[in-house]
């Protein structure tokens, strides 16, 4: 007897839904599945009046907490921070008040001190910092005026009594409450992450037998990590960008002095052609990571990424590189002479010439990594009246941390000058403020024009400072942009970013902010985040230490608390939960993560309709051929970016993200899970302990499902259970349900039949009804894995 197509597709909608009554529209498993009880979520994600930790105010109880709230939030960091950080306009005229960026170690209890002193009476009996603030013989202006409410705070402050005792302290001992993955836990997430794979028997061996370092290294190696480092560059670089363009090379070409007339003038050839021009950042930065190279050569690199095409346009004729593949149709053509005829330019190329090396230019030009990048410096473009400023700050805020934007509050109109001051940036104090800390590195690009183009004899403005940072000057005889990204990876911040930039992809954290005044945890969120920059400062000396080597950088992290917690004791006080909040992995999958834990699980691609990839021919098919990877598709709504449109990730949960991921579980187990079944029992990748045939009703075939299902709970959750463990019971009357539902509809089984279901060809063969409810029954176990809170976050 046949089944009808509709009653197929109805039984299908109906194990949907009971998987939805069951899960509801996604898992919404608490951060620390210790304490549920302190994590009472509204429908909006916010706290609810019921959770116990949101109720409690926390009032500052020793003297740097309360000046954290009254007089560094408020006052310090919006009127004096853009002046008076270190090597600032007023470290330069001579001031002795310097204060601590929010990203520094220590920085409230470096800021107090320094308040502190300035606070002490001068001759005439008054307080230095109220005089100063005041605009009394002040550089600066007038800040604040007598009679204004923060004037009154500063006052009262001073005059309070010093209270050391009771400040909020993320301790030692505090942080051993925190509870840790096992060795093979760790491994098995970080594995997933940076290799897109389940971690190998050997690894787990070295994992458990205290070797987990040496089962990082295999690892943070191979194509999959490679691409991982490249993608969460272009993040930064937004190379991406000029996919499709056809005219970014050409501003190599001039300044190289070679021409591109040897390829010819076909569009399509010139937009494929443009292909290793906008990845050579990106691939600049994958060279560095992954051959242990310094990572200050992310900025101070003499060398070029080429691949066979752009050494051809580059370089020019004659120059070999020991590529593994020239890229030419015919494996007996000579590379140096660079004949457009011999060179494939089509789709397939860019799998086939993927590989880049590293080659010092023949032009005679300063090549100073990402500084010198022309598609970097395109992305992050000038005008004649920005004179490199955007630039400026873009290295600013990607390469050191430092937020110029955010240095200063909105600016009190009533203290601005009613003079008209000539050149304003240079010799206005509440403009000069930001501008000394920026425009010194705006003029170390002064011979890069709009368009990254490098000229020898550029003149630069005269009314504007000197190339230079960190209030030093370049030397006459220096190449400017070369001086400036020596200078910049000396700086102490330069490793502590790079460190902060890999925490942020690694955990899906954002870096903690300085706390609000308006918190209502402020002495717990300023102790968390005060144990934060601690942390990113020691593992920022130790990369530079070690020689910064990346890999070793990321290791670290990967076994910090910050990446393997799991849980916080659930004995703990509020105050002491909210201190560790940021510890533990929180972010969900990016849509390229979420693709390759779908194709590590599955061994299937989330193919778009009618797309086949047997046999996988090239990753740009699979780009192009799936949902989570074409930026036509899904890659952007499911929170990725394009570096066009989209050029920042959106990793926060949301309705839409909610429907990507249920779309998936539902579209994807019907063939997945018939196609495996179909393959020899030896060679299965999702049911290599039962048959088509076990059904829950007889103890031989409930014992092998029960089997099957621990196996599938490890290869989707990286869970060990036992066979009678809950989450392994839960899941197995979820088949049973299932199973027990679609037999009861009386659905007979014949040979053949063909299901389409949201538009995804879905052959069911089974020779008995009880074998259509099993196949039924996987189908809904598979959804159920696949919308589970541990397989859409990291």
């Amino acid at each position: 007897m046949n089944y009808s197509r509709s009653k197929i597709s109805t039984s299908l909608l109906a194990f949907l839904a009971m998987i939805a009554m069951a899960c509801g529209k996604l898992p919404t498993k608490p951060k620390f599945l210790e304490h549920p009880e302190s994590v009472t979520a509204s429908s909006e994600g916010s706290a609810t009046p019921s959770d116990p930790i949101a109720t409690t105010l926390s009032a500052p109880s020793c003297s740097i907490e309360a000046f954290g709230q009254t007089v560094w939030a408020p006052i310090l960091a919006k009127n004096c921070q853009s002046c008076h950080l270190s090597k600032g306009l007023a470290e330069q005229k001579g001031s002795q008040f310097i204060l601590s960026t929010a990203d520094g170690p220590n920085y409230m209890a470096k800021n107090y001190n320094a308040f502190q002193k300035a606070a002490a009476p001068s001759a005439n009996g008054v307080s230095l910092v109220l005089s100063k603030a005041s605009g009394v013989a002040h550089v600066g202006g007038k800040v604040i005026t007598v009679d204004s409410e923060k004037y009154a705070t500063l006052s009262a402050f001073i005059d309070k009594k010093k209270v050391n005792d009771g400040c909020a302290t993320v301790s030692a001992a505090l942080i051993q409450k925190l509870l840790p993955l096992s060795s093979a836990q760790v491994l098995w997430k970080a594995a997933m992450q940076l290799a897109g794979r389940q971690p190998s028997a050997q690894e787990i061996t070295l994992a458990t037998t205290g070797h987990i370092r040496d089962a990082l290294e295999t690892i943070l190696a191979g194509a999959y990590f490679e691409d991982y480092i490249k993608r969460i560059y272009n993040d930064l670089t937004l190379a991406e960008f000029f996919k499709g363009d056809n005219a970014i090379e050409f501003y190599y070409h001039k300044v190289g002095e070679s021409n591109t007339d040897w390829r010819g003038s076909d569009l399509a050839t010139a937009v494929r052609g443009a292909w290793p021009y906008y990845q050579a950042p990106n691939e600049l930065a994958r060279y560095i990571i992954a051959s242990d190279r310094p990572y200050t050569e992310i900025l101070t690199a003499d060398y070029l990424m080429l691949n066979p095409l752009t050494s051809c346009d580059i370089l020019g004729k004659g120059y070999v590189l020991p590529f593994k593949n020239n890229c030419t149709m015919s494996e007996t053509s000579a590379m140096n002479a660079c004949v457009r005829s011999d060179f494939d330019f089509t789709n397939p190329y860019i799998d086939w010439c993927s590989e880049f090396l590293p080659k010092k230019p023949t032009f005679k030009q300063p090549v100073a990594g990402l500084l010198t990048d022309i598609p970097y410096l395109n992305i992050h473009s000038t005008t004649s009246s920005n004179r490199n400023r955007l630039r400026a700050r873009i290295v600013l805020e990607q390469f050191l941390g430092l937020d110029v934007m955010g240095l200063q509050g909105t600016t009190d109109v009533s203290n601005i000058t009613k003079t008209a001051i000539v050149n304003p940036t240079m010799n206005d104090p509440q403009c000069a403020a930001c501008h000394a800390v920026v425009d010194p590195i705006a003029s170390s690009f002064q011979k890069h024009d709009e368009n990254g183009m490098y000229s020898a004899n550029a003149v630069w403005a005269k009314d504007m400072l000197p190339a230079g940072f960190n209030g030093l000057t370049v030397p006459a005889d220096a190449e400017p942009i070369t001086w400036l990204a020596s200078q910049i990876v000396k700086d102490p911040r330069f490793a502590r970013n790079a460190v902060a930039f890999w925490y942020k992809n690694l955990t899906g954290n954002d870096i903690l902010k300085d706390p609000n005044t308006s918190d209502a945890h402020y002495r717990e969120s300023l102790a968390a985040k005060i144990e934060q920059n601690t942390f990113f400062d020691d593992e920022g000396t130790a990369f530079a230490a070690n020689g910064f080597k990346t890999r070793e950088m990321i290791k670290d992290l990967i076994l910090s608390p910050y990446y393997t917690t799991r849980a916080i004791d659930s004995g703990l006080a509020a105050s002491e939960k909210l201190m560790l909040q940021s510890f533990g992995h929180s972010g969900r999958k990016t849509p390229e993560d979420l693709h390759a834990s779908l194709f590590s699980a599955t061994g299937s691609y989330w193919l778009l309709p009618g797309q086949k990839l047997e046999p996988l021919k090239s990753n740009y098919a699979v780009n192009d051929q799936t949902y989570l990877m074409n930026d036509k598709q899904l890659l952007v709504t499911a929170g990725g970016i394009d570096s066009h449109v989209s050029q920042v990730r959106n990793n926060d949960m949301s309705s839409v993200f909610s429907s990507i991921v249920n779309f998936a579980s539902t579209s994807m187990p019907c063939k997945v899970v018939t196609t495996d079944f179909e393959k020899v029992t030896a060679t299965r990748i999702l049911f290599p302990y039962v048959e088509k045939s076990s059904g829950p009703s007889d103890a031989v075939g409930a014992a092998a499902i029960r089997r099957n299902i621990v196996f599938l709970h490890k290869k989707f959750l990286g869970e060990t259970l036992a066979v009678d463990d809950a989450e392994t019971i839960a899941t197995f009357n979820l088949f049973k349900t299932l199973y027990a539902d679609h037999l009861k509809a009386g659905q007979a089984a014949s040979a053949s039949v063909i299901v389409k279901s949201l538009a995804i060809d879905c052959p069911i063969k089974a020779a008995s009804s009880e074998e259509e409810s099993a196949l039924v029954g996987w189908m809904g176990v598979m959804s159920y894995l696949m919308s589970d809170y541990d397989f859409i976050y990291q």
